[in-house]
């Protein structure tokens, strides 16, 4: 969850504000520009993917000395060879209240449309603005583009944070306690995926937070840290509820990557409820059996697969059965990963955030996997 002020909170639980953005611009280290106006902006954060963060800005600018913004070459301000843009979205009432939030540090990936207007003094050219759209995507791409080029292995085996600021970079947020690498392997050319597997082993996913640090969500999740209800006192204007039994299992089995029969270490199955798994040799469950086979380089025993298991269940059984798709007042604090509980009036669900779209416009969209529901009683 981002952090915001009490006082900002309050105004968004009013539903009465003006909510505009803007950007800094960098490049190598340096802040080139403070303040950059931005119009129609639009991201979507989504936790299933190696770039969790993507987005579109267009930048309007008026130069007083009648230059133009608009990238031609690869050293241009706005090109997309390095550029970053830290976007922020400022929460205001009149003359009242301002805050401004940032919400993502991005890396420029295209324009794809540069246009200036210009007006012609006898012989000479002036540009009256510059207007760029510009495609963005949150530094992980920077990570996914940098391909292992030879074979190499972890160059710290005490420590998962030490070495994925080794392999990517970047400043680091430690959001998991830290532990030791159990295996040395050979990274394959995917610099995001050995990434990924280093991460697990502190129990979490590696993403780019809001500040642009490299940090990692916990698989498992956290209690809720915050309320969306509806009602008078409430911020979600629309709400619905969808069921999907694709990617949802209700077995782990665990297999050792490197031996080639593929041997098994060790598996789990949904022994109650509706997902519940046909056991071996008993009679069939409804929903049968739907296994999720899962490797990692740093699972090579049955007791590390042991414990690993009860995790990977939680993660890939009933968290994925059941989402809610919520409409609500712009809220600048949500993040993928946030918990937080959804009171409709009926029921109260206590749900993980798998996705969200924010913009311009007074409301915004969230995706929650369902983690429980408890029925309200008056």
């Amino acid at each position: 969850m981002r952090l915001i002020s009490d006082a900002c909170r309050d105004v968004i639980r009013g539903g009465s504000f003006d909510l505009s953005y803007s950007a800094d611009l960098y490049y190598d280290g340096q802040r080139l520009f403070e303040g950059l106006p931005v119009v129609d902006p639009s991201f979507d954060w989504d936790a299933s993917g190696a770039i969790e963060g993507s987005g579109t800005v267009t930048v309007v600018w008026t130069d007083d000395q009648g230059k133009s913004l608009s990238p031609h070459e690869p050293q241009d301000w706005l090109a997309p060879f390095g550029a970053r843009l830290v976007v922020y979205a400022i929460v205001s009432v009149g003359s009242a209240f301002s805050e401004r939030v940032q919400i993502g540090d991005f890396t420029i990936v295209s324009v794809p449309s540069a246009d200036d207007s210009v007006f012609i003094f006898g012989e000479t050219r002036i540009v009256v603005g510059s207007k760029v759209k510009l495609n963005l995507k949150d530094r992980m791409v920077e990570v996914q583009r940098d391909r292992f080029t030879r074979l190499s292995s972890p160059s710290n085996m005490s420590s998962v944070w030490a070495e994925a600021a080794a392999l990517t970079g970047f400043q680091l947020t430690r959001s998991l306690p830290d532990a030791a690498i159990r295996r040395s392997v050979v990274y394959e050319e995917d610099r995001v995926a050995a990434l990924t597997d280093l991460m697990a082993i502190v129990g979490g996913v590696p993403h780019m937070a809001s500040d642009g640090t490299l940090t990692a969500r916990p698989v498992t999740p956290g209690p809720a840290t915050a309320e969306l209800r509806v009602g008078p006192r409430g911020t979600i204007t629309q709400i619905g509820s969808s069921l999907d039994s694709e990617q949802v299992y209700n077995g782990v089995i665990i297999r050792a990557e490197s031996n080639e029969q593929q041997q098994v270490l060790a598996e789990l199955w949904v022994q109650s409820g509706p997902l519940r798994a046909t056991p071996a040799g008993g009679e069939r469950t409804p929903y049968h059996r739907v296994p999720r086979f899962y490797s990692s380089p740093q699972i090579t025993t049955g007791t590390q697969a042991a414990q690993a298991a009860p995790g990977l269940l939680a993660q890939y059984s009933q968290p994925r059965a059941s989402s809610l798709e919520i409409q609500c007042i712009t809220d600048v604090s949500v993040e993928v990963g946030d918990v937080r509980t959804v009171d409709d009036g009926q029921a109260t669900w206590t749900v993980r955030v798998s996705k969200c779209m924010l913009g311009s416009a007074g409301t915004m969209t969230i995706t929650g996997d369902v983690l429980s529901r408890a029925v309200n009683v008056s």
